[in-house]
């Protein structure tokens, strides 16, 4: 397994080396905003505003970006100015505020808005750099390091960020954020290749990307997929798992995170099972699509009828498997499918569209737990997978879409 990986080339594996490094900073910066918001103001709406102003942040700067700035410059040099971005925003914050006490709290979510407004430019432009960097026959396989990366960051960079934060304090915490970033900057300025030689006559803006999207038939559909998965992604946010676990499995804190544990275990053995199998995947990547949906569609469905704590957990461990196949799957026939100069504005025009939907999803969520309570949530989640299940079975592109087949176009 670790031979195949060899047959990267070294770009590959500096941008992968920086994708940790900006996922550990990532978490970092988040646990020690929500710390210093929560600190400040003991409430538990304000932290989870947080998340609103990131979502839309994301949003805005997804829309932005597909229109101004990946049509007209290199990816290469969109990621490096958006890790100087973090940095600057980071160092300014730090002028414009009491070094030791943190309490200008619309300057923390101004701050929120501005990092992931940066932070909207590098997942696009990370995605349209990897067909550059690899050969289209180990997408999968590149993919798959990068999900298992997102795992190990998430789950290793809590256990981590928490006890930084609470040992160090937050003003050390803001100057590992920025190591972090300053090292993943580096990396990036030493990457070699690109997805363009040069800016092309041929622009790709957000109603280029759009009509583009319309008019290819497997992207529509995969994107329309997407919608409908992030609507429904959005009982998996801890608030809701949470209150699923207290109202109806009637347990403790403890066991929500058994949960979240069990999920990200199972997330990262998908990944294993994808590096290991990733010849058959390429081979069968439209079933394997269909066959993921439907998994997660009849496990949610489970789960959301489910009592037992012990049940719950094997769920959630099983979700993740079946979620990370179809989700690495899914991103590999994008970057087959799309131009490689068309990639970054049209990923950027496909976030606007799931970061908008994630938002009205979980503000209906949100009022439907309160109205109906938090199980209708669940079904009504798990009829959305159903829905996407059915519009990858009824697609004939996506159903026999061998993506090997394009490997030798």
């Amino acid at each position: 397994m670790l031979r195949k990986s060899s047959y990267f080339s070294s770009n590959f594996y500096k941008l992968l080396l920086a994708h940790i490094f900006t996922n550990m900073g990532e978490v970092i910066f988040n646990v020690t905003i929500i710390t210093l918001i929560y600190s400040q103001t003991g409430s538990v709406f304000g932290s989870t505003l947080v998340i609103v102003i990131s979502m839309l942040a994301k949003l805005i700067g997804s829309y932005f970006g597909s229109n101004f700035i990946f049509p007209k410059y290199r990816i290469r040099n969109i990621l490096i100015v958006t890790e100087l971005l973090r940095i600057v925003f980071i160092i300014i914050f730090i002028i414009l505020t009491p070094i030791h006490h943190f309490d200008n709290i619309p300057l923390l979510f101004i701050l929120v808005f501005l990092i992931n407004i940066s932070n909207s430019f590098f997942a696009p432009g990370r995605l349209a750099l990897m067909p550059a960097l690899i050969e289209k026959n180990k997408l999968i396989l590149g993919n798959s390091w990068f999900s298992i990366s997102n795992q190990l960051t998430q789950t290793v960079g809590w256990a981590i960020a928490v006890p930084i934060v609470n040992i160090l304090g937050n003003v050390t915490s803001i100057y590992v954020y920025i190591i972090l970033f300053i090292l993943s900057l580096l990396l990036i300025v030493f990457i070699t290749s690109d997805n363009k030689d040069s800016n092309d006559d041929e622009k790709t803006n957000f109603r280029i990307s759009l009509k583009f999207i319309k008019e290819n038939k497997i992207i529509r559909e995969i994107t329309v997929i997407d919608l409908l998965e992030t609507s429904a992604n959005i009982i998996w946010m801890p608030t809701f798992l949470l209150s699923f676990t207290l109202e109806v499995l009637k347990e403790s804190e403890n066991v929500w995170g058994f949960q979240g544990s069990a999920y990200t275990l199972g997330s990262f053995l998908g990944s294993i099972f994808l590096i290991r199998f990733n010849k058959k995947f390429t081979q069968f990547g439209g079933y394997s699509i269909i066959l993921s949906a439907l998994i997660v569609f009849i496990l949610t469905m489970v789960y959301s009828i489910n009592t037992i704590a012990i049940i719950a957990i094997i769920v959630c461990f099983l979700d993740g498997p079946a979620y990370q196949i179809r989700d690495t799957v899914q991103k590999t026939i994008l970057q087959t499918e799309i131009p490689l100069e068309k990639q970054s504005s049209i990923y950027s025009t496909i976030n606007t569209f799931l970061f908008g939907s994630y938002i009205i999803s979980l503000l209906l969520g949100s009022y439907l737990a309160d109205i109906f309570g938090i199980r209708w949530v669940f079904i009504v989640a798990g009829l959305l997978y159903f829905l996407s299940t059915l519009v990858a079975f009824y697609s004939k592109r996506i159903r026999n879409y061998k993506i090997v087949d394009r490997y030798n176009e």
